[in-house]
């Protein structure tokens, strides 16, 4: 009776220090484990967060009237510091792991880290002043920020709206700042020769391809941050959406057609064969100009085989898909972009236009290779390679070659002085940031064997299971009057 009465009367202490505070203690679901968040870690955050946003927005401020005095440059630094403070117990205790592991198996997240780095290295081996070095360590710290919010527990919708939005900002700022500022003119990195011909980087165009790629790369995330107003989804976790996922995917040439199935069968074959001899050509064109002819005759006959194969073996709904894609977008863009560029300052006044057309068309059979119903693996990845040489031996050329050197793109006149853009360093910038935002879709074909995931089409997973499917609770829950009761009965029992 004793043992029984000590039993009921600690279960009554028990229920007695349990009250309605204990009850409005929330947990969240991440990546299917579930974390407890107390008062304490809420009302810290809760401060946190607010004296981040406080001193993201003030660091900012002093950045850009730092050109107008030196005295906003410290101001920067000082409020930095209080960013780095305010952050580390804004994310003692409020970060997961496992989403961190997660991020980090990201192309874009990937590339945006890399190109921190090499914003880092160029700040630090030619600055632009004596802030240089500060400011681009600051950058990265920034950087990574915006990045690890995916990784949050317990955070603010508006909050983490009004930081991206500064960050981006940010970027659009250093943008202009490279581009119609005056921002290291002239500045040389480093030089080299080859041949006898001496070739320069500039810093300026360097950190114009840098920043607008952090850009781009961090568009996508800041779209679904201003539509998930629940914070359901991660801003950087994507994952490629499967092709039987949507009924307007399922379609496929029935398999009586045996016409249809020859024609795709030998079409693959001929623009496969067409498209390599093509790719050869162009290469060794840029060392004897006589390839340039073969060049254009193989790309016609490849085009009218990739005609016989989207005939009647295209799903528009895809098609539709694929163009609300922000990489397709941008591979999209950047192909006219170029397009443009070798109709205004050509090398070669005959060719260069048909070379942008070219890479034009090479860019929209690449793309829309995902809105064909019937393909077979091998052609898809025989195509993937193809572009990625093109695309490397056009890097190659305006680096390490002379493609373009010396052409004028366009000038400007600026407060007296005179700005000029180079053919070569936009061309440069352009076939990088391709090659960037293809290669997770290369790297989902060399992947996915079995041909089930939509190359460009992508998702944000969500944060409560990690995948595209998401649970019917939205992963934050109050503990109820009810289930406190239940376990006080239990331990009652």
């Amino acid at each position: 009776m004793r043992t029984s009465k000590n039993r009921n009367s600690w279960a009554l202490a028990l229920e007695d220090q349990i009250n309605y505070t204990d009850m409005k203690r929330t947990s969240v679901m991440v990546l299917n484990t579930e974390f407890v968040l107390d008062d304490a870690l809420k009302r810290r955050v809760d401060f946190s967060q607010r004296a981040v946003f406080v001193a993201c927005l003030l660091s900012f401020l002093s950045y850009l009237f730092g050109e107008m005095h030196i005295m906003f440059k410290y101001f920067t630094i000082l409020f930095s510091f209080f960013i780095g403070i305010f952050t580390s117990t804004f994310l003692y205790r409020n970060i997961c792991i496992a989403t961190l592991k997660r991020l980090l198996k990201e192309p874009n997240v990937i590339f945006i880290a890399i190109l921190s780095i090499l914003n880092y290295i160029v700040s630090f081996v030619e600055p632009k002043d004596q802030f240089s070095f500060v400011n681009s360590t600051i950058y990265i710290f920034v950087v990574w920020f915006v990045v690890s919010l995916d990784t949050i527990k317990l955070k603010s919708r508006i909050i983490i709206l009004f930081i991206s939005i500064l960050f981006t900002l940010l970027n659009i700022y250093n943008i202009y700042g490279y581009t119609i500022g005056d921002w290291s003119y002239n500045v040389i990195i480093f030089e080299y020769t080859i041949q006898g011909q001496t070739y320069l980087v500039y810093k300026r165009s360097f950190h114009q391809t840098i920043y607008l790629q952090i850009l781009l790369f961090t568009l996508n995330g800041m779209y679904v941050l201003l539509h998930d107003k629940k914070l359901r989804k991660l801003m950087f976790g994507t994952e490629n959406v499967d092709r039987n996922s949507n009924m307007c995917f399922n379609e496929f040439i029935n398999d009586a057609d045996v016409a249809a199935k020859c024609r795709l069968k030998y079409a693959e074959r001929i623009g496969i064969l067409s498209f390599s001899i093509g790719t050869l050509c162009f290469i060794l064109s840029q060392l004897w100009h006589e390839f340039f002819i073969p060049t254009l005759m193989f790309v016609v006959l490849g085009i009218f085989s990739f005609l016989a194969i989207f005939y009647k073996n295209i799903s528009f709904p895809i098609i539709k898909r694929l163009l609300k894609e922000v990489n397709v977008l941008v591979i999209l863009g950047y192909g006219f972009i170029n397009l443009i560029v070798e109709c205004v300052s050509p090398d070669r006044p005959i060719f260069s236009p048909l070379i942008g057309i070219t890479y034009v068309i090479v860019l929209l059979v690449f793309v829309f290779l995902d809105g064909v119903k019937e393909k077979s693996r091998t052609f898809v990845l025989l195509i993937c390679i193809l572009l990625t040489i093109i695309n490397l031996n056009n890097i190659y050329t305006h680096t390490l070659g002379d493609k373009g050197y010396g052409i004028i793109f366009f000038s400007y006149i600026l407060n007296g002085k005179e700005y000029i853009i180079f053919r070569r360093y936009v061309q440069l910038s352009l076939f990088i940031q391709i090659t960037f935002f293809s290669a997770g879709s290369i790297w989902t074909v060399f992947q996915d064997k079995q041909m089930k995931k939509m190359m460009f089409v992508l998702d944000n997973v969500y944060r409560a299971t990690g995948t595209l499917e998401d649970i019917e609770d939205d992963g934050v829950h109050s503990i109820t009057k009810e289930e406190v009761e239940m376990v006080v009965h239990d331990i009652r029992v």
